[in-house]
């Protein structure tokens, strides 16, 4: 199981084998009062319930403003959020990201321990625009390792 303390202090970015997409990731401890109703089964099929929350506490632009289009992923007690802005072709690869993601949380970053008490934001895409460059093939393992890298660089709690 591994707790961080802090939000990591840059977004990673991971490529596709085939280098035609990018995926800008940030990972940042989720709030207690959220982990708790998450462990607590509150509405946990739909994520609905903490999307206010996690957009009040923890998706701030650079302009002060609030912008995000929710959570769309949730594996045991960790969170995906999507902060894009106009990304075209994403909602076709959310899926991907989300199976990425749950891969991870299932087995982290270093000790193949699951992660808790994470929540990870897609910032930034790049996308190609032929369909066929964004299939599973390119898009699990870009999101996968943009994930791993981005909690391997925040601040690991180690007692």
């Amino acid at each position: 199981m591994k707790a961080f303390q802090r939000k990591a202090q840059l977004n990673l970015k991971g490529k596709s084998p085939n280098k035609h997409n990018r995926f800008y990731i940030e990972v940042e401890p989720l709030p207690e009062n959220i982990i708790k109703a998450i462990y607590n089964n509150e509405n946990t099929r739909k994520c609905e319930k903490f999307k206010n929350e996690v957009l009040k506490k923890t998706t701030r632009t650079r302009n002060g403003q609030r912008n995000s289009k929710g959570v769309f992923g949730l594996k045991g007690l960790n969170l995906i959020t999507d902060v894009t802005k106009g990304i075209q072709y994403l909602f076709e690869t959310r899926e991907l990201i989300k199976e990425a993601f749950d891969e991870v949380m299932k087995s982290g970053p270093t000790a193949s321990e699951p992660c808790q008490g994470l929540l990870v934001k897609l910032v930034d895409a790049k996308l190609h625009e032929d369909a066929i460059h964004r299939g599973p093939a390119q898009v699990i393992p870009a999101a996968r390792n943009a994930i791993y890298g981005a909690i391997t660089i925040a601040w690991p709690d180690t007692t």
